[in-house]
């Protein structure tokens, strides 16, 4: 005799769907030796209130019943509740219905009349099945669950490398701008007006990671410029303009070297490249310029009409708009030039007094 003795006693209750009380003896008779506790049902809609009433790890259902027969308890035990395991009986063996039954989710199908053995049989079957089922379930529940933490887990971690690579970036950034004696807010300026008007140009959000990333490093190769013609405070002469304009060239090098920062490498090498050719290193011309580049060209122009020099007051936020309008199809892309005018004024001047109350402004000794 098969041995149940491991199953929890809530597994032991099993549900009789028969309209024949002849079966329902003697099928409670065979389970209750096997120490089982069986509960009656005579027809399909009787036992799916029972169902609804209790769960019950499984039924026993006739095939042919009044009402609702079995393959109709099977459709509504496989919907309703799928927790339950079925074992269809029945005094027929139409192959059809057989096959239809199984399909629709039962565990086995034994023909009447039966035996101890074979109920004992079948038991351990749908015991197993029905073990190996919760156990798949649990096992990807708990795997979904172990996913969802991982992926938390990953996003912080993630966030926690781009804040930091953010971090390091801005840093060289402010670095480069104290050996050139600008004024440290500018980077974070030129690539928080150059996002704005991204956003408003309908870039991509990738599109839109590299160009603030290539804003934050657009003069990084100003590192390979001598300091005689970085600094120097007077008019450079052709020979260090030649120099100074290879300064998109080694920045583009130096970004080509990094893995993570490719897409930066558009507005690095062409920022100071015009819409009609006159501009440097390769004197590129309308969408021959990469549109990042385009983009970040107005911005960067903006911010130096806006900001103080040694030789010169800063222009008003009025006055830097009809320059840029000015130079339309000359310096700029209209279609860009067109954008950033519709942007209103205050947009970019509240961007500028953002950045200069949350910037550190270096010590003196620094």
């Amino acid at each position: 005799m098969l041995d149940f003795s491991h199953l929890r006693p809530e597994e032991r209750h099993v549900l009789i769907a028969d309209d024949e009380p002849m079966v329902h003896s003697v099928l409670t008779a065979i389970l209750n030796r096997l120490g089982f506790t069986a509960i009656s049902a005579f027809d399909g809609l009787e036992a799916a209130k029972q169902l609804q009433a209790v769960r019950l790890p499984l039924v026993f259902t006739d095939i042919n019943m009044p009402g609702m027969n079995g393959i109709d308890l099977c459709r509504w035990v496989r919907t309703h509740a799928p927790d339950t395991s079925v074992i269809a009986i029945s005094g027929g063996t139409d192959l059809t219905t057989v096959v239809e039954v199984m399909q629709l989710g039962a565990c086995d199908y034994i023909q009447k009349p039966f035996t101890v053995q074979a109920i004992a049989i079948s038991l351990q079957k749908t015991f197993e099945k029905r073990t190996l089922v919760i156990e798949n379930r649990n096992y990807v529940a708990n795997l979904e669950n172990m996913v969802q933490e991982r992926t938390v887990e990953l996003r912080k971690a993630l966030h926690e490398a781009e804040r930091s690579f953010d971090n390091t970036i801005i840093a060289f950034a402010l670095a480069l701008e104290m050996r050139e004696h600008e004024t440290h807010e500018h980077s974070i300026r030129v690539r928080d007006y150059a996002m704005l008007l991204a956003r408003r140009a309908g870039l991509a959000g990738s599109e839109i990671h590299n160009l603030s990333v290539g804003a934050i490093l657009h003069d990084i190769g100003k590192i390979g410029v001598p300091d005689r013609i970085l600094l120097k405070p007077g008019p450079l002469t052709p020979d260090e303009w030649t120099v100074m304009r290879q300064h998109p060239v080694i920045g583009a090098r130096m970004i080509d070297r990094i893995d993570s920062l490719p897409g930066a490498t558009h507005v690095v090498l062409s920022h100071h490249e015009w819409f009609d050719g006159s501009g440097y290193p390769h004197g590129l011309k309308q969408d021959q310029i990469p549109l990042e580049a385009r983009l970040f060209a107005v911005v960067d122009t903006l911010d130096a009409m806006t900001s103080d020099r040694p030789y010169r007051r800063a222009l008003s936020f009025e006055d830097a708009y009809a320059e840029v309008g000015r130079n339309t199809e000359r310096q700029f892309d209209p279609e860009i030039v067109r954008v950033f005018r519709d942007i209103p004024m205050d947009d970019f001047l509240a961007i500028r007094d953002r950045v200069a109350t949350a910037a550190p402004v270096p010590s003196a000794g620094s």
